[in-house]
């Protein structure tokens, strides 16, 4: 019985998936698979962050640290479930993020007192795409990928 439960509930998911697609234009489509990019982005960062901050003996890290994680939970549903929409698998998210987290690495020369470079990127619009992901996406949707906050 759970087996039938599982099988109908997903064929439920893949068909509201694929009607969900059917009424996108190109530019929307475009626009939801970068605004998913860039949310998995930011939970990579805010892992990192996270991460670089653990040991600090400041008595209010482990809050920052705490909250950092729950951001990066948080803004990973939203890319997931946008994502969805337009047909990235979890498989595609996960995949997004490692290639991020090397990169992001990479830039930090895989060290942690190096985190200014990811702090000028992403420490305004991150927090600010969590918030509200609405403006972003208009920007998106009129091609706008490198302005505000988001620093290409």
């Amino acid at each position: 019985m759970l087996k039938l439960m599982l099988t109908v509930g997903w064929i439920s998911i893949m068909t509201i998936g694929a009607f969900a697609q059917k009424g996108l234009s190109d530019a929307e489509t475009r626009a939801l698979n970068e605004l998913s990019g860039e949310m998995s982005d930011c939970s990579v960062y805010f892992l990192i962050t996270a991460t670089c901050l653990e040991g600090n003996p400041e008595p209010s890290t482990p809050q920052l640290i705490k909250t950092l994680k729950e951001q990066a939970n948080k803004i990973l549903q939203l890319a997931v479930t946008t994502g969805r929409m337009v047909g990235v698998t979890d498989e595609g998210i996960g995949a997004r993020m490692r290639l991020t987290r090397d990169d992001m690495m990479k830039s930090l020369n895989n060290n942690c007192t190096n985190i200014a470079v990811l702090l000028e990127k992403y420490v305004n619009f991150c927090p600010q795409l969590a918030q509200n992901a609405d403006p972003r996406l208009l920007e998106l949707m009129q091609g706008k990928k490198c302005t505000g906050s988001y620093k290409c």
